[in-house]
């Protein structure tokens, strides 16, 4: 388990187990990708045996929609097939797509790499395998400098993770007996993942594409104030539909101070008449 303290960003890493001599096996392996057009498995099986023109008969194998994986001779006849992006094949008439085998295959993106300081880690306790567990807990330790493995200040580990972006900067975890805060500080980002990135660009192009649009319901029932408009899209100052209730109240507690003003200033002067009277 690696990378659990960094929220959303956790995963389970399987060590790659594979031996030399299974990747020289597939070495002449190309991967066969239908863009345009539909074939069957024996058709394209057809279609490049006779590309290839020797007694090599090409098997083709399904390893997802419309995507096969076909073993060629020689590593020679790989080069030549995947020399163009595309390729018609006259045979049974569909546009497909060759490259070479990779281990990589099905993969639906890439970790990220980065050289990463690691601090805080004491100096009693400063080894390898206890700089590993650390790095572990945001992401998959790789490398661990050695220059730096008794350094007062850091220990530099290059690592991978799910989003470099996404690497915390303090992570709290139990070393022996006592809990500790472990901070990270990224030094150098070694790679990115470029299909991950291309969705997160895609996606701010749909968001600029399609913005949030405020509607008004000025004049629209409503069904919870029990309000009914006449017209849509009505103003106050407007000669269609009704004028909003709260602008009519406050019309009407304007009038009434101003008659309340008018009474006490009638009733001033003539008190103040009847005593020139009087005097």
């Amino acid at each position: 388990m690696c990378a659990f303290q960094a929220k959303g960003q956790g995963f389970f890493y399987i060590p790659d187990s594979c031996t030399a001599k299974q990747l020289k096996e597939r070495s002449t392996s190309v991967v066969i990708t239908v863009i345009e057009g539909e074939a069957s498995v024996k058709e394209l099986e057809e279609a490049f045996s006779d590309y290839i023109g020797t007694k090599w008969h090409c098997t083709a194998r399904t390893i997802g929609p419309n995507t096969y994986v076909m073993r060629f001779p020689n590593q020679r006849d790989v080069k030549k097939a995947c020399y163009n992006d595309r390729m018609i094949l006259k045979y049974c008439g569909v546009v497909v797509k060759i490259v070479p085998w990779s281990a990589n295959i099905g993969a639906k993106g890439a970790m990220e790499m980065a050289w990463v300081k690691v601090a805080n880690i004491p100096m009693e306790r400063r080894n390898e395998r206890n700089v590993a567990y650390v790095s572990s807990l945001v992401g998959v330790p790789l490398e661990i400098d050695m220059a730096t493995l008794h350094k007062p200040e850091f220990v530099r580990v290059r690592l991978c993770c799910r989003n470099v972006d996404e690497l915390p900067g303090v992570v709290e975890a139990v070393l022996g007996t006592h809990f500790f805060d472990f901070f990270y500080e990224i030094e150098k980002v070694l790679v990115r993942d470029l299909e991950r990135e291309k969705k997160v660009v895609q996606m701010e192009a749909d968001a600029k594409k399609s913005p949030y649009v405020r509607t008004s319901t000025w004049g629209k029932h409503d069904p919870k104030s029990g309000y009914k408009g006449k017209n849509e899209g009505c103003s106050k100052n407007g000669g269609d539909g009704d004028d909003d209730p709260v602008d009519a109240k406050e019309e009407e507690s304007v009038e009434s101070d101003e008659s309340e003003h008018n009474t006490l200033l009638i009733e001033t002067m003539v008190v103040e008449a009847y005593n020139k009277e009087k005097t």
